[in-house]
């Protein structure tokens, strides 16, 4: 999915569609991991397509078969 290695905070707000306030507060709840390089914040690239499975492809549960479960 990702060609770079490292993705600057600026760049996933746009795929997230959130500002940067929700971004930071992603990355002091560590939801999603970051680290500070040069005075931005960077993103493994592999470390955001996990996060974008965690919440988009389990429903935010984190339990990948929580989304396709019937639960009547």
């Amino acid at each position: 999915m990702m060609n770079k290695e490292l993705l600057l905070l600026e760049e996933i707000c746009p795929i997230l569609h959130i500002g940067k306030t929700t971004a930071y507060r992603l990355i002091q709840s560590d939801h999603l991991p970051a680290q500070k390089i040069g005075g931005k914040w960077q993103i493994r690239a592999s470390d955001f397509e996990k996060y974008l499975m965690k919440k988009f492809c389990t429903g935010g549960t984190g339990n990948i078969y929580a989304a396709t479960s019937k639960n009547n």
